[in-house]
C-alpha cells in the first residue's frame, strides 16, 4: 500500500490491518503463487562445481609432491 506521510490516521489504521495479513496462511499463498519458492544456494550444478574443482586441485597437489 501507499500512503502519503502527510495522512498519519491512514497509516495509523493500515499497519494493524497489513501486519495480520501477511501473518496470515492466505498471504503466503499469494506470495508463492505470484513469486514461487526461492532457490536454494546449493544446486547440483554449485555442488558438481565444487567437488570438480577440489578433485582437480587434489589430483595436482597429489603429482606435484610425487614428483618433487
Amino acid at each position: 500500500m501507499s500512503v502519503l506521510k502527510d495522512n498519519e490516521w491512514i497509516i495509523e489504521r493500515l499497519n494493524p490491518v497489513i501486519d495480520d495479513f501477511i501473518k496470515n496462511e492466505e498471504y503466503r499463498n499469494i506470495y508463492l503463487k505470484w513469486y514461487g519458492r526461492p532457490t536454494p544456494f546449493w544446486t547440483v550444478k554449485k555442488v558438481f562445481l565444487l567437488m570438480s574443482l577440489i578433485m582437480t586441485l587434489m589430483l595436482i597437489i597429489f603429482l606435484a609432491w610425487k614428483y618433487y
